[in-house]
């Protein structure tokens, strides 16, 4: 058992108490052998606390899967408010929405289908947004972190899931990753870091989760 796996236990055993949804994705996904694409349970929960403390409205989810992440993240949505989900595999897609008409937060939650690019020129309209996720393609980061700088407020919150591309951004080997995915990881952090632009930091989560503010 790695170390991260007994830390993520102990979280889950004190903080974060899994209602039958998300048990329920959670086996869909293992089913689907695409469990290990889902945001971890105190990884969900932290997104969540971030939206509250950041008291988000409106939202834009880059990478949806079968909604995990969208549900935490409209439950920390106070009053009125959106999520706005991307999704390009229709059969994702058609998870997720089953999931999401289960939850009590299925009002909160648009799921877009199609190209995340296409699709995000078409989302424009709907900002300036409070915060923007990004958990897709992780050779599109820097494309999809210059679209939140762009459509995000003044003090808006930009998070991305998977920064250290297991341990690749510090030589580690991990199969999976391609020299194109690591070289635009690479892009992704040097404008992210950059103090002019963002606030921003890595929580060591997993497989770190860069967190920053756009200043």
């Amino acid at each position: 058992m790695r170390v991260w796996d007994e830390k993520e236990h102990f979280i889950q055993k004190y903080y974060v108490k899994e209602a039958p949804l998300f048990l329920e994705m959670r086996e869909t996904a293992k089913v689907k052998k695409c469990d290990h694409m889902m945001v971890a349970p105190s990884e969900a929960r932290l997104l969540q606390s971030l939206v509250e403390v950041h008291d988000s409205k409106k939202i834009v989810e880059i990478g949806c899967l079968y909604g995990y992440s969208a549900i935490y993240m409209a439950q920390g949505i106070s009053g009125e408010g959106k999520v706005w989900t991307l999704e390009k595999n229709t059969e994702n897609a058609e998870y997720a929405q089953r999931f999401f008409d289960k939850s009590e937060v299925k009002n909160k939650i648009e799921l877009v289908i199609g190209d995340a690019h296409k699709n995000l020129k078409n989302l424009e309209k709907y900002g300036p947004f409070d915060c923007v996720f990004i958990d897709a393609d992780k050779a599109g980061y820097p494309e999809y972190l210059l679209w939140a700088e762009k459509n995000v407020r003044k003090g808006g919150l930009i998070i991305a899931d998977n920064t250290f591309l297991g341990g690749s951004m510090w030589g580690a080997e991990q199969e999976g990753y391609s020299k194109t995915q690591i070289s635009a990881m690479t892009k992704f952090h040097e404008a992210f870091s950059d103090p002019k632009r963002f606030k921003s930091v890595i929580y060591p989560s997993h497989d770190g989760i860069s967190v920053g503010i756009k200043i």
